[in-house]
C-alpha cells in the first residue's frame, strides 16, 4: 500500500508559490523543475522542499510568511472559479469541495456554529506517528494562512476575519491573527 505521502500532493502553482517566496528573500530555490500548470508533486517531496527552505530561511513563522505571496495563480482553477462565487457560504461550500486541486492533503468539513463557520481537518496519521513534525507544523501554518488571505482578498477585508482560531500544531510565535496579508 502507497503511503499517504506519496498518494497526496500540491499543485504547481503552491511549488511555484515556494519558488516566489525564495526569491523575494533571496534564498536558493529547491525548485529545480518547471512545473506545468498541471502538474502535482507527491507531499513527501513538498515536505522535503519545505523543510530546505525553512533551513535556508532560519526563523520562525515560514507558512505565514509565504503566504504573503499568494495569488490566485498558485491556486489555479479553483481560485479562479471560486473568485466567481456571490456569498462567502458559497465560497466555502466550493472551497471545501475543490481544494485538492491546488493542496490535495486532507478532507476539509464546514459547519455552521452558533452563526459561525467552522473549518477542520484531521492532521495526517505520519505526523503523529513523529514523522516531518517541523515541515507539517509548516505547512498547516500555510494552508491556513492561505484560507485567511483569501477569505480576505474575496470580501476585501481589511480587519481580522477569524473570531478563533484553534490549531492541531502549536501556535505560530510570531502571531497568525495579528498578520497583516496583504
Amino acid at each position: 500500500m502507497e503511503s499517504i505521502l506519496k498518494k497526496k500532493s500540491v499543485g504547481s502553482g503552491m511549488v511555484n508559490l515556494l519558488n516566489k517566496f525564495c526569491m523575494q528573500n533571496n534564498i536558493p530555490s529547491p525548485v529545480t523543475h518547471i512545473y506545468d500548470v498541471s502538474e502535482n508533486i507527491p507531499f513527501e517531496r513538498w515536505l522535503n522542499k519545505i523543510s530546505y527552505i525553512d533551513k535556508k530561511y532560519g526563523r520562525e513563522g515560514l507558512g505565514l510568511e509565504i503566504a504573503k505571496y499568494v495569488n490566485s495563480s498558485h491556486i489555479g482553477v479553483c481560485a479562479y472559479i471560486a473568485e466567481n462565487s456571490e456569498t462567502l457560504g458559497d465560497y466555502l461550500n466550493f472551497f471545501t469541495k475543490y481544494t485538492k486541486i491546488w493542496y490535495n492533503y486532507t478532507d476539509k468539513s464546514i459547519l455552521s456554529i452558533n452563526n459561525n463557520i467552522v473549518i477542520s481537518w484531521d492532521l495526517a496519521t505520519y505526523y503523529s506517528a513523529g514523522f516531518y513534525i517541523k515541515e507539517t507544523i509548516i505547512s498547516e501554518e500555510l494552508q491556513v494562512a492561505i484560507i485567511y488571505q483569501r477569505i480576505s482578498q474575496l470580501l476585501d477585508i481589511k480587519n481580522h476575519i477569524f473570531i478563533k482560531l484553534e490549531l492541531s500544531i502549536p501556535q505560530p510565535k510570531n502571531g497568525f491573527v495579528a498578520q497583516s496579508y496583504s
